[in-house]
C-alpha cells in the first residue's frame, strides 16, 4: 500500500489569521506538507477537531502494527473470538487500503 512516508504529527495552523484556527497533519520531516485538516475554520482549540488529528496521524502507525500481528498469528477458525477479531482486523486494512468492505 502507499502513502506518505514518515512520522505524521498532528499541529495548530491559522490561514491568514493572527489566532490558531484548525488542527492539521502534517509530516514530522516536512511540515510544509498537509496531510489533512480536521474541523472548520476557527476550531483551532476544539478537543473533537484535535482527538480526530492525532487519530489520523496514527493512522500508518496503527496499520503498519495491525498488519504485523495479523502476519505473525494464524487465526484458527475454531477459536471464534480471536478468528472474528482477526476478520474484522484484516477488514480495517482493506478499508485503509481504499478497498471496498462490506
Amino acid at each position: 500500500m502507499e502513502y506518505t512516508e514518515g512520522r505524521w504529527i498532528t499541529g495548530i495552523g491559522n490561514i491568514g489569521v493572527d489566532e490558531p484556527d484548525h488542527i492539521c497533519v502534517t509530516l514530522k520531516e516536512n511540515q510544509r506538507k498537509i496531510l489533512a485538516l480536521t474541523g472548520y475554520v476557527g476550531a483551532g482549540d476544539e478537543p473533537e477537531s484535535i482527538a480526530n488529528a492525532h487519530l489520523i496521524a496514527a493512522a500508518p502507525a496503527l496499520y503498519e502494527a495491525l498488519e504485523a500481528v495479523l502476519q505473525e498469528y494464524n487465526t484458527d477458525p475454531n477459536d471464534d473470538k480471536f478468528y472474528k477479531a482477526c476478520c474484522e482486523a484484516r477488514q480495517a486494512l482493506a478499508q485503509a487500503e481504499g478497498k471496498e468492505v462490506t
